[in-house]
């Protein structure tokens, strides 16, 4: 695959590339979104304009022999599940038009008929996806872990021993378990653990299923592999529009006895998009050499957060067991920040709550979520510290 500069740079000459940018464009206006010095807090990716997305589609398509896909099926898509399916070590892949079909339709093909599904009570699937694998999939769904990214194998064992001695009732069938967890601020499911879980339900025919929407993100602070993360299940879930900047769509990757049925699910679910090729192109396009971008970004980054936690104006509270979100705490007015930030070419989200690092209150500080993403290397970290620094005074 081409590399992502060589990949913008392939359609320059176009004519619509040329008419979206004006004759001598600034960066806000610039169809590379790397040639663009603003950086975002805010986001795990490239908040691409619909100018910039459409751009990088038009260099995409001309840079490479695309076909149509029909209803999701052939086109892009398939070098696309075929990419993934090896990244993350599994027999095959497909893609789907959003992370909460996906999740549902893998948990339903894994966990099958008369069984539960044991998941975390955090998860975007049982806390924020509507009850559709109940509603939908007829599952019986037991939370575990509150409030907590990780829970233990002594609490999956004590859960599935005590539902197979009930009499009449369906035993567990599938465990879930995601990471990073996005109600805990990007905290990691304890690696340790999950290997334990997982080797369990291997040995006591239970299938298992990652939600690894962020896993590419959470791997350069775990030192986890995502192929490590990967290994340990029999399907994964990722995210191709969190940081892929895919506009939409998810991959869910796993053996194919489990992935070929999905196609149909899929379908059932109207789920099956008429067109999905522009997704692929564009997720293909950042995926290619993302692991090296985001590890340049988290190289920057950390660098930026040691400056400020020296400045007495400023304070680093890391996310337990965290990845890409850590907590700034400012001694000041968090709009007065937010604001001089945003002339700068900084964007953060200045919707706080006032306590300090150790957790007690004291007037004066507020506390803010900053997220690592693409943008974060877009600017070295002594000139992103200096404009922080500078925002306050």
């Amino acid at each position: 695959m081409q590399s992502r500069r060589t990949f913008l740079a392939a359609g320059a000459a176009s004519s619509l590339a040329s008419a979206a940018v004006a004759a001598s464009p600034s960066p806000k206006t610039t169809l590379d979104p790397a040639g663009d010095r603003h950086v975002y807090f805010t986001l795990d990716g490239i908040p691409l304009t619909p100018r910039e997305w459409a751009g990088v589609l038009q260099q995409a398509a001309e840079s490479h022999d695309f076909k149509l896909d029909s209803y999701s099926v052939g086109g892009p898509m398939e070098e696309l599940e075929a990419q993934f399916a090896q990244k993350l070590g599994k027999e095959a892949a497909i893609f789907f038009g959003t992370g909460t079909l996906a999740n549902q339709v893998a948990i339903r093909h894994i966990t099958g008929p008369q069984a539960k599904a044991i998941v975390p009570r955090e998860s975007h699937y049982y806390a924020d996806s509507v009850n559709c694998g109940s509603i939908l999939s007829q599952l019986e769904l037991i939370p575990m872990g509150k409030d907590r990214a990780t829970f233990t194998l002594d609490e999956i064992r004590e859960e599935v021993e005590w539902n197979a001695g009930l009499r009449g009732h369906q035993p567990v069938g599938s465990i879930m378990i995601e990471s990073p967890v996005r109600r805990k601020d990007g905290e990691v499911f304890d690696f340790a653990e999950m290997k334990k879980i997982c080797a369990y339900a291997r040995d006591n025919g239970l299938r298992t299923h990652l939600d690894g929407a962020r896993m590419f993100l959470a791997a350069p602070y775990t030192g986890v592999s995502v192929r490590e993360y990967a290994d340990q299940f029999d399907t994964v879930y990722l995210s191709l529009h969190k940081y892929f900047n895919g506009g939409n769509g998810a991959i869910v990757a796993g053996p194919k006895k489990y992935i070929e049925p999905m196609v149909d699910t899929r379908r059932m679910f109207g789920g099956a998009l008429p067109k999905a090729w522009m997704c692929a192109a564009v997720a293909l396009h950042y995926m290619d050499g993302f692991e090296q971008r985001y590890q340049a970004s988290v190289d920057n980054t950390e660098k930026l957060w040691a400056q400020l936690d020296a400045h007495p104006s400023f304070r680093i509270e890391r996310i337990p067991n965290g990845s890409n979100i850590i907590a700034l705490h400012v001694k000041g007015d968090p709009k007065k920040l937010g604001a001089n930030l945003l002339k700068e070419g900084v964007t953060i989200a200045t919707d706080g709550h006032g306590f300090t690092g150790d957790g007690s209150s004291q007037s004066g500080w507020t506390r803010l979520l900053l997220r690592t993403n693409e943008t974060s290397n877009r600017r070295p970290a002594d000139e992103l510290a200096a404009l922080f620094i500078r925002a306050l005074a």
